[in-house]
């Protein structure tokens, strides 16, 4: 066994973002449990074959309170948080993540899926839902591109979801929608939307 101390550079200045980590196991099958500190408060644990081919890995978050960004309202902050990731730098890795948005009438559930590469994401599925009514929700499917330049697509889709309760200050708009869908495309500092 062997106990690792890291300091990540962190998004928030004055936030310090630290490691501990107890690696166990062998350099073919290392397993990893540990945490974060500071910047995110979370408990970690995986696993990474370094030898295989596409380095095989997986990794499990939790955490219970996480704000990725100190200038977002509090309706956004990441309550109750897991994420969870399992592939290789060949097939991508599988993502799967759930959270509740403390929102300006109640919780938000926030599930995210999707398959991570080093280029770009895919099959992204990111839901909204109120836990009480999950035919109130909002979802969005797509993908995302990086490696030349930033590019996306993907398809929104509202169902009596209440958006303005993730925003501070907003108020329920005069008329109600009740439904609607979107498609976009971003590309070349372009973007497309069709309702």
């Amino acid at each position: 066994d062997l106990d690792v101390a890291l300091a990540l550079p962190s998004p928030e200045p004055d936030k310090a973002w630290k490691l501990a980590l107890k690696l166990a196991g062998g350099a073919r099958d290392l397993r990893l449990n540990g945490s974060s500190e500071g910047y995110l408060a979370a408990q970690l644990s995986g696993r990474v074959q370094p030898f295989e081919p596409g380095l095989p890995a997986s990794l499990k978050l939790n955490s219970k309170r996480f704000m990725p960004w100190s200038g977002l309202p509090a309706t956004l902050e990441l309550d109750q948080w897991t994420l969870a990731l399992d592939g290789n730098l060949d097939d991508g890795f599988d993502v799967t993540s759930s959270a509740t948005l403390p929102g300006t009438e109640g919780p938000v559930s926030l599930k995210l899926t999707g398959n991570a590469l080093t280029d770009r994401a895919r099959d992204i599925e990111l839901q909204l839902a109120l836990p009480d009514a999950s035919q109130r929700q909002a979802r969005l499917t797509g993908e995302v591109q990086w490696l030349d330049a930033l590019s996306a697509s993907g398809k929104l889709a509202i169902n009596r979801f209440p958006w303005y309760t993730l925003l501070p200050g907003v108020e329920e708009p005069p008329v109600k929608l009740r439904s609607a869908e979107a498609t976009f495309n971003y590309a070349d500092d372009r973007y497309k939307l069709e309702l």
